[in-house]
């Protein structure tokens, strides 16, 4: 969201602006491609651990994966919106992310 959107709400009348949320169009697309890295890191440890242990890696035997479900963040600071301090100014939007996030844990059979 631009400072501008927020300068045209107030600009309207608006004085109570709070609950700010920051989240992506495609998230299933992301998580697609976070998983597809983590299998290939996964992947890429198992094969040196195979080399450092001196066992060979059989077929995968389990697969389990977490997407975090954490929730989305929003950010909301009183003072920026007039309340509860020296007020009036329009508000500044903090710079963030958003973070996809997928673990893979990925079990071999040893031969």
């Amino acid at each position: 969201m631009s400072d501008n959107y927020l300068d045209g709400l107030v600009s309207a009348g608006a004085n109570n602006i709070s609950g700010l949320n920051f989240t992506v169009d495609d998230p299933e697309k992301l998580q697609a491609e976070a998983r597809a890295k983590a299998i290939k890191d996964t992947k890429e440890k198992a094969d040196e651990l195979e080399d450092q242990l001196g066992v060979n890696l059989g077929k995968i035997v389990n697969l389990y994966e977490n997407t975090g479900g954490f929730p989305t963040p929003y950010y909301m600071e009183a003072k920026d919106f007039g309340q509860g301090g020296v007020g009036g100014a329009i508000p500044e939007i903090p710079v963030g992310e958003n973070e996809i996030v997928v673990n893979v844990t990925i079990t071999y059979q040893i031969k």
